[in-house]
């Protein structure tokens, strides 16, 4: 009864956000649109003021000065309002994206949750001291894999900050300070990876025999070969550069999927706790 409620919330909020984002996206396209009007506006603007500027320089008859000079105001007037305009939807374009990306990693992980109550197996019927020993294995797996979320978000803020100094040494040429703080980074993030995996190991131990184990595994990261490393560090040009730079996203992406697998396991496994507390 539990799971079947579950899933109907878990349903519901799948929808809710599906409905959410695709307002977005209509709103993204909107605010697309207002966008071009306004750089076209804008472009419109600055040929009025460049004309009458021009215009003005050569007309040196006193009313007809003044006339050029009320019509270059406006002309600047209406520049500044197209210049503000376009800044206003810039500023709504941006937040826009934001939120969509927002709501695509809750109907990510909304989805992730709906499946592993979904396929999760039901519970045989347990005697008291075995009741007692699965609930007490699974307290030591939801310790292991928390412990594994902390060190897999630790590498992964190490991954972004290494990808945002990857990016600074592509367009910025940073150096070799750049580039030995953006390894810096790496190496934190490997060793942290490497604690995540050590903590998922003991999940798994803690799980053995047991059908939740199934869903116990880690993602790898991509490496940055000695060679690769060299190249970006001694000659620092563009395509090493760009190069080490793809590596970290991708690791980034693996890590942020991770992340979410990790939590959705958590859930899963404190489910399976309040199920067994309240059948006790």
């Amino acid at each position: 009864m539990t799971q079947s409620l579950d899933c109907e919330a878990l349903s519901r909020q799948l929808s809710q956000n599906r409905v959410l984002l695709f307002n977005r996206q209509q709103e993204a396209k909107k605010l697309s649109d207002q966008l071009s009007a306004a750089k076209k506006a804008l472009y419109a603007a600055q040929q009025d003021v460049d004309f009458y500027l021009k215009r003005g320089v050569l007309d040196w008859l006193p009313a007809r000065k003044r006339e050029r000079l009320a019509q270059l105001g406006a002309a600047q007037q209406r520049l500044e309002t197209a210049r503000l305009q376009r800044e206003r939807f810039e500023s709504a374009s941006a937040e826009n994206r934001l939120a969509r990306q927002r709501l695509e990693n809750e109907i990510a992980r909304a989805s992730d949750a709906l499946k592993s109550v979904q396929e999760a197996p039901q519970l045989p019927a347990l005697s008291p001291v075995q009741r007692q020993e699965h609930l007490g294995r699974l307290k030591d797996a939801v310790r292991a894999v928390r412990q594994a979320s902390q060190y897999t978000a630790q590498a992964l803020s190490n991954s972004q900050s290494a990808r945002t100094l990857g990016t600074l040494d592509v367009f910025l040429d940073t150096g070799l300070i750049g580039d030995l703080i953006k390894y810096n980074r790496v190496e934190d993030a490997q060793q942290a990876a490497a604690s995540a995996q050590s903590s998922l190991v003991r999940a798994k131990k803690a799980l053995d025999n047991l059908p939740e184990a199934e869903r116990v595994y880690f993602r790898s990261l991509g490496e940055i070969s000695g060679g690769l490393r060299a190249w970006d560090i001694v000659f620092d040009d563009l395509i090493s550069g760009l190069m080490v730079r793809e590596k970290i996203r991708e690791n980034c992406a693996v890590l942020e999927r991770q992340l979410g697998e990790l939590n959705a396991l958590r859930r899963v496994l404190e489910r399976r706790i309040d199920a067994l507390s309240k059948d006790g």
